[in-house]
This record gives C-alpha cells, structure tokens and sequence, in this order.
C-alpha cells in the first residue's frame, strides 16, 4: 500500500501528465506565470515520470495542484479552445526557428572551418574567397537572428 511518502515515487500515468498542464494553463490564465515558464513547465510535465516530479512543478503555486486520480476530479480533454493554445503554438515557434537556428550553425560551423583551411592551402593568395565565405556565413546566421527576433515580438 502507498503511504503518504510514497506518492513522490509512485511512476506518473497519461492522466497524471494531462491533469498537470491543464493545471499550469489555469496558473497561465491566473497570471502567475509567464508564457515562458508556461512552455517550461509543460514540457517538464510531459517528460515526468514520477508524480514527485509533476508535484515539484507546482513547489511555489497555490491550489490548485494535482491530485493524481483524487475523487471529484475529472479526465481532461487535451484540445480546448483557449488562448493557452495560442501560447502554446508560441511557444513551439520559438522552439522551431531555435532548432532551425541551431542547425544550420552545427552544419556552417564546420563547413566554414573545412573551407577556411582549404582556402588558405589552394587559394593563399586570393584573400577574396576567405572573405566571401565569412559573409556568407554572417548573412545566413543574419537571417536566422532576424526571423527569430521577430519571431518573439
């Protein structure tokens, strides 16, 4: 039988997941947090696996708070219409052109050095080529911080 020290261990379900975002969206709603800690939060209760760690996403909430399959409490719908979608679908933008971001620098990153090192060996004498390819490689990562930056706004 589970005792009251037990449940921090206690593996988290489906449900137990669901019913802490749509918890975390009420707190969204009430202002208590923001759309950052939001989208933080939610991801952290998706990934949860056990009930001590959902528990711990509510550490400095006031109620309400998970109760983990308490009687009174109902199964949530995971599509609601509500402007927690919006900062949802926000928050996965600003998640999408973070990755894109991300990439496309892991994929420059080494090329420009594997290109700067066989410009100095085929090209030593053509400086043009070393420049081209660094404002290449500034525009690209100019574009990227610029739709990002405007992503946010």
């Amino acid at each position: 039988m589970e005792g009251p020290s037990d449940s921090g261990r206690v593996r988290a379900s489906h449900a137990d997941r669901t019913e802490a975002q749509q918890l975390l969206g009420d707190h969204l709603d009430a202002g208590r947090l923001n759309s950052d800690e939001y989208g933080q939060r939610t991801a952290a209760a998706s990934c949860a696996r056990t009930r001590g760690e959902i528990q711990a996403l509510f550490r400095e909430l006031p109620d309400p708070r998970p109760r983990f399959g308490a009687p009174g409490t109902q199964a949530f719908s995971p599509v609601k219409a509500s402007p927690r979608g919006e900062v949802a679908a926000a928050v996965q933008d600003d998640q999408l052109v973070r990755h894109l971001r991300y990439g496309a620098i892991s994929v420059m990153v080494p090329c420009a050095v594997f290109g700067a090192g066989v410009g100095l060996v085929e090209f030593g004498g053509e400086p043009a080529v070393l420049l081209l390819a660094a404002v290449t490689i500034a525009v690209i990562y100019g574009v990227l911080a610029f739709v990002g930056y405007f992503k946010r706004r």
